[in-house]
């Protein structure tokens, strides 16, 4: 485990517990979405799941992190891509950054972070929600404490199935699911 992986784990570790609540789908109105951006900044993947939360009557804010210097798209209320400018060199969100993810509390955050980018992970570890989503670290079995990770929900796939496919399934059991609250 290299030094910013130990200290994500100490920072995931130290933050309060929370307890999670599973949703009712139908009272989903918020969800922040989170993405490994393409290089070029153009994410045609994550237009078809806006479109499916769309259809849902979902207001959904997508957060991408692409791992340049320089990001390109510009910065919106629905979508933002944030680069290797926007965190420190230990891999941990610029407190602007964290302000203005913790601006708005959100009902689920569906991660779609497939190869563990650390600064991915932080966002998830630091948005406000009261739900979360995502791949299960990739090369960890289930109940093995190598890599923390902040979701509630973690689904195990292969690494290189697609975002689209890793939401279905998350969309899958988040609609299907019933809880007793």
């Amino acid at each position: 485990m290299s030094l910013k992986e130990k200290i994500y784990s100490f920072i995931a570790r130290r933050q309060p517990q929370r307890e999670a609540k599973w949703p009712h789908w139908e009272s989903v109105k918020h969800v922040l979405v989170l993405y490994e951006s393409d290089f070029v900044e153009k994410n045609p993947a994550i237009r078809t799941i806006r479109t499916e939360l769309q259809k849902h009557h979902i207001d959904a804010v997508f957060w991408g992190y692409v791992p340049k210097k320089e990001v390109q798209s510009a910065v919106l209320p629905q979508s933002r891509i944030v680069g290797m400018k926007d965190f420190t060199i230990l891999g941990f969100p610029r407190k602007e950054l964290v302000q203005d993810l913790q601006q708005q509390e959100y009902d689920i955050v569906i991660d779609l972070n497939q190869s563990n980018a650390l600064p991915l992970r932080y966002l998830c570890l630091l948005a406000k929600a009261g739900f979360k989503s995502g791949m299960a670290p990739i090369g960890q079995l289930p109940n093995t404490p190598m890599v923390q990770s902040p979701c509630d929900l973690q689904i195990h796939t292969q690494p290189q199935e697609t975002p689209e496919f890793l939401f279905q399934q998350i969309l899958y059991y988040l609609t299907n699911i019933q809880s007793n609250d």
